[in-house]
């Protein structure tokens, strides 16, 4: 038997916890702090190039939910039979 099985707990808790709290800072910290793409101080990026950048990251992450309600959509029966 462990000791202290509340420490355990606890600790399991926050295990899971402290990941998605300290990626979610670092992008809302990159979110504030961020400012256009610039090349030896002088050439700034359009915006288009922006939105296209964003646009490609979003997709990549997007494939996943998009294909997960797609498969949950096409398959017979109900939830729990899935």
């Amino acid at each position: 038997m462990m000791p202290f099985p509340q420490l355990w707990a606890v600790c399991f808790f926050i295990m899971l916890l402290l990941p998605g709290l300290d990626t979610q800072t670092a992008f809302v910290g990159s979110m504030v702090k961020y400012e256009p793409l610039t090349y030896n101080r002088t050439y700034v990026s359009p915006g288009w190039v922006h939105v296209l950048g964003w646009v490609m990251a979003f997709l990549s992450i997007l494939m996943a939910p998009v294909v997960a309600l797609f498969l949950l959509g096409t398959r017979k029966g109900n939830l729990k039979q899935c």
